[in-house]
């Protein structure tokens, strides 16, 4: 039940950027419930525009794989936007 408040809480912390709920074990019930709090309040398929990282573990249990991706949005497995990496020294 505790679950239900998850999009609440996200929506009132003005300052949360990242979302790590790593090593985490997620019932799908749950997933539905930060999915509203992670998704945008004007558009829900589009991530919330606050949240620079969603870090959810991949091993989560029952949860759909769209939901799954959902929930991380554009952010990857790693929660992290990739780059380039400079150049090794010789």
């Amino acid at each position: 039940m505790a679950c239900r408040c998850a999009p609440q809480v996200i929506s009132e912390h003005k300052t949360l950027h990242t979302l790590n709920l790593n090593f985490n074990r997620l019932c799908p019930e749950a997933c539905d419930a930060l999915l509203k709090g992670v998704s945008d309040p004007a558009d829900p398929l589009k991530p919330h525009p606050r949240l620079k990282a969603v870090i959810i573990d991949a091993a989560l249990v029952g949860v759909p794989p769209e939901v799954y991706d959902r929930l991380i949005g554009p952010f990857g497995a790693s929660g992290k936007k990739g780059g380039k990496k400079g150049k090794k020294k010789k």
